[in-house]
């Protein structure tokens, strides 16, 4: 068993997680850095230079940002460590149409990963309102999601999206960040890439990209949309604004591992990622994650304080109630994965 910091600095090592060419230092521990890293291999590697990065990515905090690169890591990690994950996720990606491209099923899952686990949060800009977005740009880029290739459960959809936004609009003042986020990604993405077919030659972009685009951009619009039990006070609000579906009593289990893998690869990473819940570089030293055939072991005996082992515990363990079977024993939180 390694700690996450070591486990990062291995696979930074090796360079395998690199997607595009990227021949500079790469860490994501200094702050003015990880903004950094993410222009320089995204846009400018990657030739993704579109308007969300330059308007929204100067209006994340560095704690976010760091959350978002150690997403982008841990979910390579598990990718490659655990093989029921691996098989589920390529056997979904070869049902994608991938035209010319001439690319690994790895590869292939670096891309799509690069794209879900960067821009996962970057509607955050909207949502703490430093971005304005109005009414009638969220229509227009409603219409133009495409269907979801099985990407999501069936349960999410395009109203389900709307009502959602209604929902967080009404409760709480403002928009979704993963909404946002997701439906802004595949717009620009498209857009960028009708533009640079011709005229670009550095990079490919062909048509087909836009499946790639579609599956992380749905995975990105659905991650934040939470499940309520209802016995919770606003269960009833969720009723009333057709979210109905996402009432459970008991558990809910509607993200499956094998039908919807990249899916649930995020939601599993985006809860597990220490980051989020303490900022400091010290989280990735007090776990200890063991990824087996069978099952992810998180080690948290050497937390550096008491509030924060149970608030991050806490976070684990509700998975249980909405992703997959999760427990805690011996200090260590287990979670239990589906096997081929």
């Amino acid at each position: 068993m390694e700690t996450l910091f070591n486990k990062y600095a291995e696979l930074i090592k090796t360079g395998k997680w690199q997607y595009y060419p990227y021949v500079k230092e790469f860490e994501i521990y200094g702050d003015d850095y990880c903004k950094n890293f993410i222009h320089q291999y995204v846009v400018k590697e990657g030739g993704k230079d579109i308007p969300m990065v330059e308007e929204y990515l100067s209006n994340l905090s560095n704690e976010r940002i760091k959350h978002i690169l150690s997403c982008f890591l841990l979910g390579i990690i598990i990718y490659d460590e655990n093989q029921s994950i691996r098989t589920c996720i390529d056997a979904f990606l070869k049902e994608l149409p991938s035209g010319k491209r001439k690319e690994s099923d790895r590869e292939r899952f670096l891309y799509i990963w690069m794209l879900i686990s960067v821009f996962h949060d970057f509607g955050y800009a909207v949502e703490h309102k430093k971005k304005d977005f109005s009414r009638k740009e969220l229509s227009s880029l409603l219409k133009e999601m495409p269907q979801r290739f099985n990407s999501v459960p069936s349960i999410y959809n395009k109203n389900l999206l709307r009502n959602y936004i209604t929902y967080k609009c009404c409760r709480f003042n403002c928009y979704d960040h993963g909404v946002i986020g997701g439906i802004k990604l595949f717009k620009e993405l498209c857009d960028l890439r009708r533009e640079r077919v011709k005229k670009d030659t550095d990079h490919y972009w062909k048509e087909d990209l836009e499946y790639d685009f579609a599956v992380a951009a749905w995975a990105i619009a659905c991650h934040n949309i939470f499940y309520i039990n209802k016995t919770e006070d606003y269960h009833w609000c969720y009723t009333q604004m057709g979210l109905g579906r996402f009432v459970y009593s008991d558990k809910v289990r509607k993200i499956s591992q094998k039908q919807h893998p990249l899916f649930f690869l995020l939601c599993l990473v985006d809860s597990i990622e220490p980051l989020k819940t303490y900022s400091d570089n010290s989280m990735l030293h007090s776990i200890n994650l063991d990824i087996q055939s069978d099952k992810i072991i998180i080690q948290i005996d050497s937390f550096p304080c008491p509030c924060i082992k149970t608030t991050y515990m806490n976070k684990v363990l509700n998975l249980n109630e909405w992703l997959i079977d999760t427990e805690y024993s011996n200090n260590a939180l287990n979670i239990k994965l589906d096997t081929l």
